[in-house]
């Protein structure tokens, strides 16, 4: 038996085996199949720090990570921001990419400090999450909008405000 697939990001599959070989296979990268009987779930109580991370990047109508670096890195308009990408002001270094991802969907979910940290890491700069988390909640706070309070492990959704946009474009026209 033959399968052919494409996967959401275009990419094309042939499997060719045995019904239960491509049953199999099926289920062991895109779960169970509609009418297969699902199996029990395992996890119970509290989230793990793994299920946490990932719930954070699933939120509905996030921006990418992968989409604002390439964004940076490749958008002939946003030259100005690798200035700053590059700079030591960590105000400004923290508010480009939340400018950034406004630029790309302005309704989107915002931002965290460890997508941010891991933004600054695909762009060959190191910074911690924790340092990025106390600097938008110190100098940066009047620069962004969070969708809540902060609260030890649970991650707060940044988004640049107008404030922040027009602190940016001063490097941007001056």
């Amino acid at each position: 038996m033959k399968a052919n697939l494409v996967l959401p990001n275009g990419t094309k599959v042939e499997i060719d085996g045995s019904l239960s070989e491509v049953r199999r296979l099926l289920d062991n990268f895109s779960g169970p199949s509609p009418g297969a009987p699902q199996a029990p779930s395992k996890s119970r109580g509290k989230p793990t720090a793994k299920s946490r991370d990932n719930d954070e990047e699933e939120g509905s109508g996030a921006v990418g990570e992968l989409a604002i670096v390439n964004r940076i890195k490749e958008d002939e308009s946003l030259q100005w921001l690798h200035a700053i990408v590059d700079s030591r002001d960590m105000t400004r270094r923290i508010l480009a990419p939340l400018y950034v991802a406004a630029e790309i969907d302005s309704r989107a979910d915002g931002l965290t400090s460890g997508l941010i940290s891991r933004i600054y890491t695909e762009l060959g700069v190191r910074i911690d999450t924790a340092n990025v988390s106390r600097e938008l909640s110190g100098k940066a706070k009047k620069y962004v909008l969070a969708d809540k309070v902060r609260r030890k492990g649970a991650p707060v959704h940044y988004k640049i405000s107008r404030a922040g946009r027009a602190f940016l474009r001063q490097d941007r026209d001056g």
